[in-house]
Formats: C-alpha cells, structure tokens, sequence
C-alpha cells in the first residue's frame, strides 16, 4: 500500500492549515483506493488518519491496467502536492 499526505494551507478552516491523507492498494485487478483528514500526531511525528476515510475499489479488465491506472492515481497525487513523507512545516 502507497500512502500519501498532503500538509497545506487551507483558508477555510479554523486553524488555516489542512491535513490530508491518501492511500491506494493494487492486488491483482483491483485498486482499492482510501482518502481522508488526518491529524497530526506530536508524539511520533507524524500524521495518521482520522475518522472518516472513504474508499473506493476499482476492478480492470487486465492487471496491466490496473498497474496503469494505480500510476496515474499516484502521478495526480503527487502533482497535487501530496507527498510520501510529509515534513514538519513551521
């Protein structure tokens, strides 16, 4: 499983800053796919998801597919300013 985070600024919340989550799966045909807030954990460092994550599953007609569509799933992210490993930002 690929998880992704995005930490960013957000004008309609109270406290100005967003953090979300985003992860995808790819067994055989299927692409589960699992998006949501998340909250920021100080003791470890690190964001974790909260309540809330909804999903999707998408079934191709091919694994080469589904290969194909997980990467564009991931590229969309990460071109959205998602990250692997967010960073702390102050």
């Amino acid at each position: 499983m690929k998880v992704f985070f995005f930490i960013g600024r957000n004008d309609r919340n109270k406290s100005g800053t967003s953090c979300k989550i985003w992860k995808i799966e790819r067994k055989g045909r299927t692409v589960r796919r699992l998006w949501g807030p998340a909250t920021w954990d100080k003791r470890a460092r690190r964001a974790v998801p909260s309540d809330g994550l909804r999903e999707v599953i998408d079934v191709q007609p091919t694994v080469e597919e589904a290969r194909t569509f997980e990467e564009y799933w991931v590229s969309r992210r990460l071109s959205r300013g998602y990250e692997r490993n967010p960073r702390r930002r102050r």
